[in-house]
C-alpha cells in the first residue's frame, strides 16, 4: 500500500514519468552490429563503372550504449562525382514482422575525425516490393537517437513482411559528400500499455 502510493506520489509529481513509459515500451532488436554484419547484407553503388562513387561497411569497435563488447556499423562513403551518384548499405532484417511495432530507432553520429553527412535517406520495401524513403535530417558528431515513426513510410502496405532496410547516401542530399557514418542499436517499438 505504502509503495503504491509513493509511486503513484511520483508519477502525479511528474519525477517517475520516464520510468512509467519505458516500462510500457514494447521493443525487439532489428541489428545491434555486436557480434557480426547483418548475414544478408550489403553495399551497391548507382553507378559501378564511375569510381569516384565509393562506399564500405565494416563494424567499428565504437558501441552507442557503450557495451563493452559492443559493436556498430561503419559506413565510409564517397558520393563526390561529376556522375549522378548515390551509394547504399541494405540488410534483411531477421524481423520481418513490424505488424506490431509503431517506431523504428537507431543510434547514429558523424565521425568526429572524419566528418560525414548531416542527412541521409533511410529506406523499407516490403514484400511486395513497395519502397518507401524517410530523410533523415541532424547528425552530428555525437550519438543521436533517431526514432522515426512507421507511418512516415507511407508506400508501405504489409508490415508483416519487410524484405529490406537500406541507408542510402547521394550526391544531392549528402552535405559533405565524403565522410564516415556511425549507425547502431536499431529496434522496432510501440507502446504495450
Amino acid at each position: 500500500m505504502v509503495c503504491a502510493l509513493f509511486l503513484g506520489l511520483l508519477l502525479v509529481f511528474g519525477v517517475g514519468e520516464g520510468l512509467a513509459s519505458d516500462a510500457c515500451v514494447k521493443e525487439v532488436v532489428v541489428e545491434s552490429f555486436d557480434q557480426q554484419m547483418p548475414e544478408r547484407s550489403g553495399v551497391s553503388i548507382k553507378n559501378i563503372l564511375d569510381d569516384s562513387q565509393t562506399i564500405k561497411a565494416e563494424l567499428s569497435p565504437e558501441d552507442a550504449l557503450g557495451k563493452k563488447h559492443g559493436h556498430s556499423l561503419m559506413l565510409a562513403y564517397d558520393v563526390d562525382s561529376y556522375e549522378p551518384a548515390r551509394v547504399d548499405f541494405w540488410f534483411i532484417p531477421s524481423q520481418k514482422d513490424f505488424s506490431s511495432f509503431k517506431t523504428l530507432r537507431f543510434f547514429m553520429k558523424a565521425d568526429p575525425v572524419a566528418g560525414g553527412s548531416k542527412n541521409i535517406t533511410l529506406q523499407i520495401t516490403d514484400g511486395l516490393h513497395r519502397r518507401s524513403s524517410y530523410i533523415l535530417t541532424g547528425i552530428g558528431k555525437s550519438w543521436k537517437l533517431f526514432e522515426i515513426p512507421l507511418k512516415r513510410f507511407n508506400r508501405i502496405r504489409n508490415w508483416s513482411d519487410i524484405q529490406e532496410i537500406a541507408f542510402s547516401l547521394d550526391d544531392v542530399y549528402s552535405v559533405p559528400k565524403e565522410g564516415v557514418l556511425l549507425i547502431d542499436e536499431i529496434t522496432a517499438t510501440a507502446q504495450s500499455c
